[in-house]
């Protein structure tokens, strides 16, 4: 209903405003005051909050949410139509091979021994065997006949975990977000081995410390990157609301976490305050105290257009939103390149577009409370950040190396809120600096065609 009426009243009121020169100043007045009647009517209604298309809200949070039918009825389970389908493929070089002789006939009872063989048919099973592997070092010790004692460098400890087995303890709980109690069950269930849930921690533990010299070479790799992504999410820390800040590119990931969301801690990662780049984020304003080349998330910009669209009926918005991607479209038609002309066509529609919210949503000059600045309508305050902000916003029009989403950093991201869904929140700071500082490195090794396994087992190996 508030829908119908915000989109009526908005194509009125562009009415009359094209008849305005051909009205009295009495009707000009009179309609003016029903004007701003109907928009304290319906601002007393209320709004809408945005769904997950609209907002940062989760689909879980979204109003007479529909559950999607895990099978619709009807539907045979198995391949689909049209479908191409795929098999196990068969192994050239088998662990093993057993022989499984023809003996005698399953109709006469008759002995097969003797009778040469036509043919032999090839099955394969693939399987799993989780096994403890120990192996023992006997180091040599000898005294030189100048009185020294010698032995070989590998001497240590009597028993000693190895590099594997912390690389893949590392991996359960940095990674596949299993908690250091369950890791522990399973290496006692699946591999006969006893392992306390602290020795698991010191294991992340010294990871982390031998990654202190790649964090500083990360930074250094970030500081060169044409293109840089930034965003950054809440975490919980003992009970304390923290942040962790990402920064990245196209085969570099780096998070740090800070008590603080904004300039303070992106100075202390001492990467930005150095940075002269490309910058893409969303409309956080710590990012604007940067000197830097700024260039905004359009994926966040298309949410706020579909809810002013949908919950306000302003068809401005879904205008401007669908020029924009009918831009980017053009862009990676001509790897990234736009004609001046097109350039020139995208800007003036921008500024029409921009025209038409003008109309729609006058700017508050009605002061609420006591303090602060004037509260706007949330229309208006998107168009003020498109006017404030649009050479951030249209830099992709010229610059064929400006993304036109942050997904990238999103991505990198998005994995600190599952493990938190999955393991509950770090216990200390400690904890989640090393849990960052491990995930940026394997992201980066991941982004640099290694595996997680492998990444962790160099680490550890210290190759």
């Amino acid at each position: 209903m508030q829908k119908v009426n915000t989109q009526t009243i908005s194509e009125l009121k562009l009415e009359f405003e094209k008849l305005c020169p051909q009205m009295t100043l009495e009707v000009r007045s009179l309609f003016s005051l029903l004007f701003k009647l109907f928009e304290v009517l319906l601002n007393s209604l209320p709004k809408k909050r945005g769904t997950s298309t609209t907002s940062d809200k989760p689909p879980s949070q979204d109003p007479f949410r529909k559950k999607r039918k895990k099978k619709d009825q009807g539907n045979r389970p198995g391949r689909r139509n049209g479908h191409a389908g795929s098999t196990l493929a068969m192994s050239d070089n088998p662990d093993r091979v057993i022989i499984h002789p023809a003996k005698k006939c399953d109709d006469c009872g008759s002995g097969l021994k003797n009778i040469p063989v036509q043919r032999i048919s090839r099955h394969q099973v693939i399987d799993i065997k989780f096994k403890k592997i120990i192996t023992e070092h006997q180091v040599e010790h000898k005294r030189c006949h100048c009185g020294n004692h010698q032995c070989h460098s590998s001497a240590g400890a009597p028993v000693k975990y190895g590099p594997e087995l912390k690389a893949i303890s590392v991996e359960l709980n940095q990674v596949q977000c299993i908690p250091y109690k369950r890791c522990a069950e399973l290496f006692q269930q699946k591999f006969d081995i006893t392992i306390s849930p602290a020795t698991l921690v010191n294991f992340a533990s010294l990871a982390s410390e031998r990654l202190a010299i790649w964090e500083e070479e990360a930074k250094s790799k970030l500081l060169k990157s044409v293109v840089l992504h930034a965003d950054e999410t809440g975490i919980n820390i003992n009970g304390e609301n923290f942040w962790v800040h990402v920064l990245s590119n196209e085969s570099t990931t780096l998070m740090i976490p800070h008590f603080k969301r904004g300039s303070e801690a992106m100075i202390e990662a001492e990467v930005l305050p150095q940075y002269n780049g490309i910058l893409c984020h969303d409309f956080w304003s710590s990012y604007s105290n940067f000197d830097v080349v700024h260039a905004v998330c359009h994926s966040h910009l298309q949410r706020e257009f579909t809810r002013v669209y949908e919950d306000y009926g302003q068809s401005w918005a879904k205008n401007i939103g669908e020029m924009l991607i009918e831009a980017n479209e053009e862009r990676k038609k001509n790897d990234g390149v736009l004609t001046h002309e097109q350039v020139t066509y995208y800007e003036r529609e921008f500024t029409r577009y921009l025209s038409q919210a003008k109309k729609l949503n006058s700017e508050s000059i009605k002061r609420i409370s006591a303090r602060g600045k004037i509260k706007q309508s949330y229309p208006r305050r998107l168009l003020n950040r498109l006017i404030k902000y649009r050479s951030w916003i249209l830099i992709f029009l010229y610059d064929p190396s400006v993304p036109f989403t942050n997904n990238q950093a999103e991505r990198d991201i998005r994995m600190l809120k599952v493990q938190q869904k999955v393991s509950g929140y770090f216990k200390s700071e400690k904890g989640a600096r090393d849990y960052c500082r491990i995930r940026s490195y394997i992201l980066s090794m991941q982004k640099q065609g290694y595996s997680k396994h492998q990444a962790l087992t160099h680490l550890f190996r210290g190759t």
